[in-house]
């Protein structure tokens, strides 16, 4: 008994083991056979290649995993490549290794190296040569050549540069005697366009030992943008500059603007904010949490025409009701696409100005103190900010606003943008393309959303401009019902309450 016991045991330990998994394969051993140099006429880079063997013996011949595919220089033409360091595994394993000593370069240029053991076998392998295209600044300007310091006064300073790869953008300011004064990091990326901007204060630590509390004196500058592109741990650059001419500061403060902010009436004014605006300008403190787009100047022209229209006191519908009845009164419809071009530099007017400084240094201060947000998306537009079909709509938005006019889905962005920075839910739809094809708005009061119609309200024969505000589903419009079918974000109400659209 005891020995089938032990037998019994025995047998549970052999299946025990057996459902043990064997030990994996070894990975393969990499010795070094040589290393290759490739002379791009600007740069030297090193290649290991090794000997890769398996377990079983056989062994390939590669190089250095992360080198495989190398960049090189943009401006090269050719390259020259030569074999050194010779390990004894080379010297023990192989009789010659051939290659061509000098390669002509395209966008991609494969070199190819053929190595034969001394037993006779031939192994080949490749390292892929990438030549991008050279970096270039296509544009260097600034929105003034003579520019005074003060009263929340900005340089706008545009730059827009093409490169194959991510290439490190920034500029400097230098004063007569060639010390830098002031210099700030664009951003490391491929081709884009780059926006920045310089109240005159010097940098910190500056090379000409200027305070960084005063402004720069006057005097002639340069300032330098540059590329700094980086191939094989060796950097050049590309620059362009222009020549700006600094007056001396004006008078007054760079600190808070004035003014009392209760929001209590409406601001006077119906234009949108100029370089000559008061710049004692000052955001709302507003009863409600306002929405930002994130862009200051889009943010400080939706602020203007909030302030013309709106109190702390109103309700969301008297909100939103309001800012509808301004859109449909102060827009005219655009049968085509609006021209961001033409309004561009009264945008670069608008953000450099004083008044919009200073509301973006106070739009900075809400949004730390949980009295604002930054949100550009949207059920339409997707989730990705900063992508570009969101640089597009913010284009479209603020060249909306500037040319008061707009074909449907411009007028629904401006509205959009204006109801969440009243502290409202609104969205953009869209009805399926085709016959008809047209944009418009969804907007949450309370708890339940509903259709608004800018667009359609230019038409509206009700004096009152009422017929395509605050809609539900029992209201019949053949383009939003053909949304309706097919629209599942957001569960528009079935009619409107009294409470919610008094008057109707």
């Amino acid at each position: 008994m005891k020995r089938a016991r032990t037998g019994l045991l025995c047998m549970l330990l052999l299946a025990v083991f057996c459902l043990i998994p064997a030990k994996s394969t070894q990975a393969a051993t990499a010795k070094r056979l040589f290393t290759i140099t490739i002379n791009d006429g600007f740069v030297s880079q090193k290649v290991p290649v090794y000997q890769y063997t398996e377990s079983g013996g056989s062994f390939t011949v590669a190089a250095k995993k992360t080198l495989r595919t190398l960049p090189v220089y943009a401006g090269a033409k050719t390259v020259r490549i030569s074999i050194g360091s010779k390990t004894s595994l080379y010297k023990n394993t192989y009789k010659s290794v051939t290659y061509k000593k000098k390669a002509t370069l395209s966008g991609t240029t494969s070199l190819k190296l053929t190595l034969k053991t001394k037993a006779g076998a031939s192994k080949t392998m490749t390292v892929k040569l990438i030549r991008p295209s050279m970096p270039k600044i296509s544009s260097l300007k600034t929105s003034a050549s003579t520019f005074t310091p003060g009263n929340y006064a900005r340089l706008s300073v545009k730059l827009n540069m093409k490169a194959g790869v991510a290439v490190k953008a920034y500029y400097k300011v230098k004063n007569s005697s060639g010390k830098v004064v002031y210099q700030k990091i664009l951003g490391t990326r491929k081709s884009t366009n780059y926006t920045a901007y310089w109240d005159g204060r010097p940098s910190k630590g500056n090379a000409a030992g200027l305070s960084a509390s005063d402004y720069v004196p006057a005097g002639t500058y340069k300032l330098t943008a540059y590329l700094q592109y980086t191939v094989g741990g060796k950097n050049k650059f590309i620059s362009k500059t222009v020549t700006v001419k600094i007056k001396r500061a004006s008078s007054g403060t760079s600190g808070t603007a004035g003014g009392n902010g209760t929001g209590d009436s409406p601001a006077g004014g119906t234009g949108v904010g100029t370089a000559t605006d008061n710049p004692a300008f000052r955001a709302t403190a507003w009863k409600w949490k306002v929405t930002l787009s994130g862009d200051d100047t889009l943010d400080f022209m939706a602020e203007q025409i909030c302030q013309q229209v709106l109190t702390s006191s109103m309700s969301e519908t008297e909100r939103a009701r309001a800012l509808f009845v301004w859109c449909v009164k102060n827009f005219t419809y655009l049968g085509s696409n609006i021209n961001t071009k033409t309004s561009q530099s009264q945008v670069d007017q608008i953000a450099a100005s004083a008044a919009c400084v200073a509301y973006a240094k106070q739009a900075d201060t809400q949004i730390a103190t949980g009295k604002a947000a930054v949100n550009w998306t949207d059920g339409y537009f997707g989730s990705k900010e900063g992508s570009g079909m969101h640089k597009t709509k913010m284009g479209w938005t603020k060249a909306g606003l500037i040319q008061k006019k707009g074909n449907c889905l411009v007028l629904s962005c401006i509205y959009q943008t204006l109801l969440r920075h009243a502290g409202i839910e609104a969205h953009i739809v869209e009805n399926p393309s085709g016959s008809g094809h047209h944009f418009w708005n969804v907007v949450k009061i309370g708890s339940k959303y509903y259709y608004c119609d800018v667009n359609k309200g230019f038409y509206d024969s009700d004096p009152d401009k009422k017929t395509f505000f605050l809609r539900g589903t029992n209201f019949e419009d053949s383009q939003w019902a053909r949304v309706r079918k097919n629209e599942s974000k957001y569960a528009i109400a079935q009619k409107v309450s009294a409470a919610d659209c008094p008057g109707r």
